[in-house]
Formats: C-alpha cells, structure tokens, sequence
C-alpha cells in the first residue's frame, strides 16, 4: 500500500511538471509569435510598399506604441498618469493595458479608406463590438491575423474566433472575404 501511494504521488509530480513545462512553452512560443509580428510590422513600416496607405497607417500604429513604450520605461508619476490617460483614451470598453489609441486612429483608417470605420458604425449600428470593429479596421489596413493578436493584446486563436463571430454577425461565408464584402456593398449612406 505504501508503494502504490508513493507511485501515485510520484505519478501527480510528473504530471504537475509536464504541465507547468507546457504552459510555460506556449507562454513563450506566443512571446517570440508576438516578437516576430513586431519585426515585420517594423519592416513594413520603414519599406516603401505598393500601398501607401497601409504603410501610412502601420507607421501611425508604430509611433503610438513607441511612445506608449517610451512612457512605460520611465515609471516617474507623470508617465504613470500618462498611461493611464493613453489607456483610457479610447471606448470605455477598451481594456486598461490597450496598446493603441482607437480614438485618435479611427479618423486616420475613415481618411486613408474611404470612410471605412464611420460605413461600419452606420451600416451595423449595434451589431458588432468595439473589439471587433477594432478587428475590421486591422483587415482592411492589411494586418495580418498575427500582427492583428498583438495590437490588440489577445492570441491568435482568440483574433480567429473573433472573426468567426463577425462572420456569423455579417451573414458571411467561412471564405468570404470581410473587406470585400464590407467595400463593396451598399452604405445605408446611399454611397456604392
């Protein structure tokens, strides 16, 4: 009897271990996921690229982590305030530790794309949440699913279900395009 209890409890110690060694592997491969997304959002910021708009606007998300960064590196008390007032900038939805202010980039997104974000308001008013306009807008400025997880803090597997759920809120295909469905149909603005 003592040696099967010493097996058992051997046996839970094992399995505690594996567990904890997982998490912390995935922990870490989301980490270099999120590093890599970073690098290539840099790099297509700074190469000139076929869309100037897309670099345009990648390069307006840049600075604003870069300053947002710049903030949180030096922890004096203004910085602190500063964040906090960068955080709470945006919906009151918005998470606290957000690293971008919508408010400041949905004119930006409706200048360099015809409007998109203020079409969306005015096409499903009440039909989609902050978070996934905020997904949307990502697409249509040419985000990858990736770079998209970590603008807006949350896994890749969390930004695929969000865009299933906008699929099934839009009536869409699992294929269908979302900018193409959302730029090519008619705004309740009487606009093609």
């Amino acid at each position: 009897l003592f040696i099967i209890l010493i097996m058992l409890v051997g046996v839970i110690i094992v399995t505690i271990i594996f567990f904890v060694a997982h998490r912390r592997r995935q922990k870490l491969i989301e980490a270099e996921e999120r590093i890599e997304a970073l690098e290539q959002l840099a790099m297509a910021a700074t190469k000139p690229s076929p869309d100037d708009k897309q670099a345009l606007f990648k390069k307006t998300l840049l600075l604003q982590i870069d300053i947002i960064r710049a903030f949180a590196e030096a922890p004096t008390a203004h910085n602190q305030e500063a964040l906090k007032k960068i955080s709470n900038a945006g919906n009151s939805d918005s998470e606290t530790d957000a690293l971008v202010n919508w408010s400041e980039l949905y004119p930006v997104i409706d200048e360099l794309y015809e409007k998109f974000h203020a079409n969306l308001l005015n096409d499903y008013p009440g039909v989609l949440s902050e978070r996934e306009i905020q997904i949307l807008c990502l697409l249509r400025a040419g985000f990858s699913t990736k770079e998209i997880g970590v603008l807006i803090q949350q896994t890749s597997n969390s930004v695929y279900v969000s865009k299933t759920s906008i699929r099934k809120k839009l009536g869409l295909l699992p294929k269908e395009d979302f900018i193409a469905f959302l730029t090519t149909r008619k705004h309740s603005s009487g606009k093609a």
